[in-house]
């Protein structure tokens, strides 16, 4: 029987809407305008508040030693201004960030449809249904692999960039090709290059709604496939891929919570930070919780 669901971002702008009205509802005077360098100053405040309570030397940066001793508006001031100083290109409006809000924990789906519906008209929403996140996940595709793919296909040397665009099978035959010489395997990068090139040319919503769907339902047929992670065995795991998406779920075998997560199947070297790509910003990787609709 087919399960009902919605997706949860994990990155989404409007999560600042709700992020700063609590602040200032609690008292901590700043709005979604504030940058990076004041939000830095107020956490670093908080900080040397604590330090001084606890007898300690206060601080000049923000950091992790007295975070754990913040009333919890002063400590979603603080890892909102920790998050974004990690990664100044972006602002943090995650989930994570969210979630503070309400006790480190996403509200449940009927008080994310009522938070909905406080958002101003044309803001943006909450949840989101498979259409919309196919959507998205195709212009990330195109715009992120094959556009900046076609541009990497006029260069000179190219394994190293095409590792980004491939799959992990595809990486996997490619690295262990018996081929020698690097003219070899270029040749052989740029012939998976170009197939990656008319698969791309050849997605559409429709497409990844029904590999999500599948992929999602294939997941919820049963528990028997889902394993334990990690010595502590707390915790069971499991990954499934297809053409288009990936679906990750972790079930707490304590309380039996589930988290399923959604993303693509390609491209997590666009947005993984390394040395050699300073351009990087975690936003455009298109991530989901995925949440199941009461029937």
């Amino acid at each position: 029987m087919a399960v009902n669901y919605v997706l949860i971002k994990r990155y989404n702008p409007i999560y600042d809407f709700f992020l700063f009205r609590y602040l200032k509802e609690n008292g901590i005077d700043v709005n979604e305008n504030v940058t990076l360098k004041e939000v830095e100053r107020i956490a670093v405040s908080f900080q040397n508040k604590a330090a001084v309570a606890l007898g300690q030397q206060p601080t000049r940066e923000v950091g992790l030693k007295f975070s754990s001793e913040l009333p919890q508006p002063e400590r979603v001031l603080w890892y909102y201004a920790y998050s974004w100083k990690r990664q100044p290109d972006s602002r943090p409006s995650t989930s994570y960030s969210f979630e503070g809000i309400f006790g480190d924990k996403m509200p449940s789906t009927e008080q994310l449809k009522e938070l909905e519906a406080q958002i101003p008209a044309g803001r943006g929403k909450l949840l989101f249904s498979k259409e919309e996140a196919a959507v998205e996940i195709v212009n990330f595709y195109k715009r992120y692999l094959r556009d900046p793919l076609r541009k990497v296909l006029n260069g000179s040397s190219i394994r190293r960039d095409f590792l980004k665009y491939f799959s992990h099978d595809q990486m996997n035959v490619l690295l262990s090709s018996p081929l020698v010489g690097d003219e070899k395997r270029d040749n052989a990068a740029r012939t998976m290059a170009r197939e990656a090139l008319a698969w791309l040319d050849a997605m559409t919503p429709e497409k990844v709604v029904q590999d999500v769907e599948r992929t999602l339902q294939e997941h919820w047929k049963d528990t028997e496939h889902i394993r334990f992670h990690g010595d502590e065995k707390k915790t069971k795991s499991c990954d499934h891929g297809s053409e288009y998406v990936e679906v990750t779920c972790y079930l707490n075998v304590q309380n039996d919570s589930e988290n399923v997560s959604l993303q693509p199947a390609r491209g997590y070297r666009v947005w993984v930070k390394h040395n050699w790509e300073p351009d990087y910003a975690d936003v455009i990787f298109p991530q989901y919780a995925v949440r199941k609709l009461e029937s």
